[in-house]
C-alpha cells in the first residue's frame, strides 16, 4: 500500500513524520514509504514498554498508554514462559492497533482530521468504541 506523506500543518504531528524521516534517514517526508513504517511500528512495539522510554513517554502520553504498561512487557522479571508469551500477545495486539492503522484499509467512513484522507477506526482501548486515534 503506498502512502504518500506531507505538511499537514499541525506542528506535533510534523515533527513526528521529521522525526520518521530522520529515523529512515530521509530528506523528505514523501520518500517514507511502507518498510520505513513498518521498521519505525517495530522499534516502537519492542522498545517503548522497557526503561529508559516507558518512563520518559509517560511525560508525553497518558500514563495508562498500553506501552506504560508493566502488563505488556514480556521482559519482565519472574515472569514464566505462557506469561511473556501472553503479554507479548497483549503487546502485538494493541501495538498494530496504535502504531499499525496505516497499514489497515480504510473501510469506514472516518476521516483524518490532518489531511481529509480516509483514516481506519479501530478498537484502541478496550472500552471506548473504535477511534482515529488516540492519546496514548
Amino acid at each position: 500500500m503506498a502512502h504518500q506523506v506531507s505538511y499537514t500543518g499541525h506542528p506535533f504531528l510534523d515533527v513526528g513524520l521529521a522525526t520518521m524521516a530522520a529515523y529512515s534517514k530521509k530528506h523528505r517526508f514523501a520518500d517514507l514509504d511502507d518498510s520505513d513504517f513498518q521498521q519505525i511500528a517495530d522499534y516502537i512495539e519492542e522498545n517503548y514498554t522497557r526503561q529508559p522510554l516507558r518512563s520518559f513517554l509517560t511525560m508525553a502520553f497518558t500514563s495508562n498508554a498500553w506501552f506504560a504498561q508493566s502488563a505488556f512487557n514480556p521482559d519482565r522479571q519472574n515472569l514464566p514462559p505462557e506469561k511473556q508469551q501472553e503479554a507479548r500477545q497483549k503487546r502485538k495486539y494493541w501495538a498494530d492497533r496504535h502504531l499499525r492503522q496505516w497499514a489497515q484499509s480504510a473501510s469506514t467512513l472516518e476521516t483524518c482530521l490532518f489531511t481529509g484522507l480516509p483514516a481506519a477506526g479501530l478498537e484502541l482501548s478496550g472500552k471506548l468504541r473504535p477511534g482515529r486515534v488516540g492519546r496514548a
